[in-house]
């Protein structure tokens, strides 16, 4: 018996593909800042602090987007959108404020304060 059903695990993955991006870039920034912190200076004499704005601003990029790509085939769509594409959308939606949310605090908070 064949349906038209698309199969299950590209379809989680593509609906959760938002969410795992904000994660994978929840983990990169912080990671990268407590190194930072932690370290205060490389053995090369270069410190990691300096380096944080720009991990957070290309990072935060990076995800903004490769959520569009998810983000914008309900956009375009012309006709009737499919649940899948509203259900990425969406939820690559939510999780972009997420990541704005993560990002902001670098324009305002001392890095190692």
């Amino acid at each position: 018996m064949q349906t038209d059903r698309p199969p299950f695990v590209p379809t989680a993955l593509r609906i959760s593909a938002g969410v795992i991006i904000w994660a994978a870039h929840f983990g990169v920034i912080y990671a990268y800042t407590g190194l930072a912190c932690a370290r205060r200076v490389h053995a090369t004499g270069v410190t990691w602090i300096a380096g944080v704005p720009w991990v957070i601003g290309i990072s935060t990029a990076i995800a903004v987007a490769l959520m569009a790509l998810f983000i914008a085939p309900a956009l375009r769509a012309r006709g009737p959108v499919r649940f899948v594409d509203w259900m990425s959308a969406g939820v690559a939606g939510l999780a972009l404020i997420g990541v704005l949310f993560e990002a902001v605090p670098v324009f305002m908070v001392p890095v190692c304060g």
